[in-house]
């Protein structure tokens, strides 16, 4: 299967995928992981930074390959945000 050019159609759709998926990625790391900070400790902070900062290196690598994939990162993203301050609810008592 031949890999479109950049200037065709097809390698355009792609390249705005990757672009969007990217983008999505950095509102959903405003809101709600930086804004996590009224929610969980410092050290929880850290560590929801961290799992942000891995979604993002992994959407970058990815990029080239299958930026399809790239629009999934902002939606896993969410849900791990989710999950990691539900577990520290119920868990640690992290309190709003």
């Amino acid at each position: 299967m031949a890999v479109p050019s950049p200037t065709s159609e097809q390698g355009g759709t792609r390249r705005a995928a990757h672009w969007v998926g990217l983008g999505l990625h950095v509102l959903v790391g405003f809101f709600p992981y930086l804004s996590s900070g009224l929610l969980v400790p410092p050290w929880g902070l850290v560590v929801l930074a961290l799992v942000w900062l891995s979604l993002l290196v992994a959407a970058w690598r990815w990029r080239p390959a299958n930026p399809w994939a790239v629009l999934i990162v902002p939606v896993v993203a969410a849900a791990a945000w989710f999950a990691i301050v539900s577990l520290g609810e119920a868990l640690f008592g992290w309190t709003g």
